[in-house]
């Protein structure tokens, strides 16, 4: 049936496969591909972007609950918060659509991850239940804003050809990196104090939209064939 629809519409059934089969599948890419040539930067920004924003973010929603109970904050306080942090993700997520491509996504990334740690040092230093709640939500939000344009970025620098390698590797790497993230946060705050924590996410949290910014390509209204051949208006 298929092949006498084609032959109505004038399409020979023979040449069609033999034109398809003429071109032979591109093998596999290879993470090789991703340490060599212009790959080597590209995947090397993509993995610490994802590094310290997930290592920021896993650090917060994990241990911010414990960090405020061992410092006075009731117990029912502190469930209520994990359970207000939690809402803010879809939120976070719905506000981060009209701004994704509106404009240059490495900027947009810098002014999200500078009002996180702006807040992050707020949230370290209230005390009062209302404010640890205001600020645990606006941190909780940003961080669920950041999170879209981490994952589009991530992808859009690299090649058609090691595109979702690229990003699915610097992504998976993160995830490996960030079980280190419960010695971090002890070893500062049995060392430096509660404070101290935040500090370190603060500077985690604007850590990624600072290195888009000096070693990213622009991407924002750029095809993907111009930014993979690193000829878009921004760094290669």
């Amino acid at each position: 049936m298929v092949c006498e629809i084609e032959r109505q519409c004038g399409v020979n059934p023979a040449e069609a496969r033999t034109d398809s089969d003429a071109q032979p599948a591109a093998p596999p890419a290879r993470v090789a591909e991703l340490l060599s040539g212009s790959n080597r930067g590209r995947f090397l920004l993509a993995s610490l972007m994802w590094v310290t924003g997930l290592l920021a973010y896993s650090a917060f929603t994990t241990w911010t609950p414990t960090l405020l109970a061992e410092n006075g904050l009731q117990l029912d306080d502190t469930l209520l918060l994990s359970a207000t942090l939690a809402s803010m993700a879809p939120v976070g997520a719905l506000l981060a659509i009209p701004l994704i491509d509106r404009w240059d996504r490495r900027k947009t990334q810098l002014a999200i991850g500078t009002l996180l740690a702006l807040v992050l040092l707020m949230f370290s230093v209230a005390r009062a239940p209302w404010a640890i709640l205001v600020f645990g939500c606006l941190v909780s939000l940003l961080f669920q804003m950041a999170v879209p344009f981490l994952q589009v970025y991530s992808a859009e620098i690299f090649p058609t050809r090691v595109r979702a390698l690229g990003a699915g590797t610097a992504n998976a790497l993160s995830r490996v990196v960030n079980f280190s993230g419960p010695l971090l946060v002890t070893a500062i705050y049995a060392g430096l104090g509660y404070t101290a924590v935040f500090v370190f996410l603060a500077i985690l949290g604007v850590m990624g939209g600072c290195l888009a910014i000096l070693f990213g390509p622009r991407t924002t209204g750029v095809s993907l064939e111009t930014v993979a051949a690193g000829k878009e208006d921004g760094h290669a």
